[in-house]
């Protein structure tokens, strides 16, 4: 029988997957568009920045933040497994928030902040299917 913590588990795990397509898509075609305008950037060409999309914005501060709830109302799991999540999440979401800083050139951002951004996602993922492996089987 399914529980609400276990579909709040599902849905986030889902949602963390949609997310890692997301991330991996934009480290293998936007950050060399970014590389791209860079060079046009050194030349005197600059292109306009596009900016970050709002659904890419909003299912990552979903799924960086989603820990936290997940931790208190999710399904009993290990509390090392919790807390890898919360670190991941922390750390996903500081280098989100650095990448929609207006401070430096969109190309400047996407190159310092997207791998790592990236990383977090899929430290993510490998989470959530650890922790659905954990709770379908308990």
């Amino acid at each position: 029988m399914m529980t609400s913590s276990l579909l709040h588990l599902l849905a986030w795990a889902g949602l963390v997957c949609w997310v890692l397509g997301q991330a991996w898509f934009a480290e293998v075609f936007d950050r060399p568009a970014c590389a791209r305008q860079a060079r046009r950037a050194l030349t005197g060409r600059p292109a306009p920045p596009a900016p970050m999309p709002q659904v890419a914005m909003v299912s990552s501060f979903a799924v960086f933040l989603g820990p936290l709830p997940l931790a208190l109302f999710g399904p009993a799991l290990p509390i090392g497994l919790h807390a890898l999540n919360i670190v991941a999440g922390v750390w996903g979401l500081v280098l989100t928030v650095l990448l929609l800083r207006r401070r430096e050139p969109e190309f400047v951002r996407w190159q310092r902040y997207s791998r790592g951004r990236a990383l977090a996602t899929a430290v993510h993922a490998v989470l959530a299917l650890s922790m659905v492996c954990l709770a379908l089987t308990s």
